[in-house]
C-alpha cells in the first residue's frame, strides 16, 4: 500500500489567500514509501503540512501481481499546529 497527501487551495477553502493561484491536489506534497503490510493509519512528517492549509489524503493498494489500484476517495483535512512540548521539555544545556 502507499499513501499520498496533496494540498488544495481555492476560494472557500481554508488557507487560500485571495489573488493566489489555485492549488490542485494532483501535485502531491508527500508520498509514502511502499508498505507491504496493511496499516489503516499513517503519520505524515510535520514539515509536510502548513498549519491552516487544506490537504487531501489518499491511499492505494498493490495486488499480488504488482498492479496498483486506483487512489481511494480523498479524506480532506485542515492541518493544525504541531505539538512541540515534548521537544521543548527535552532541551538540555550541556555546556556553559
Amino acid at each position: 500500500m502507499q499513501w499520498r497527501v496533496g494540498e488544495i487551495a481555492a476560494p472557500g477553502v481554508a488557507g487560500y489567500t485571495v489573488g493566489d493561484p489555485f492549488t490542485y491536489e494532483i501535485t502531491s506534497v508527500w508520498t509514502s514509501t511502499e508498505f507491504t503490510t496493511f496499516n489503516n493509519q499513517i503519520s505524515i512528517p510535520v514539515n509536510v503540512a502548513r498549519p491552516g492549509h487544506t490537504y487531501r489524503a489518499r491511499v492505494r493498494m498493490k495486488d499480488n501481481t504488482g498492479r496498483w489500484s486506483r487512489w481511494s476517495p480523498a479524506v480532506q483535512f485542515v492541518a493544525g499546529t504541531p505539538d512541540i512540548r515534548a521537544y521543548q521539555q527535552a532541551i538540555v544545556v550541556s555546556e556553559v
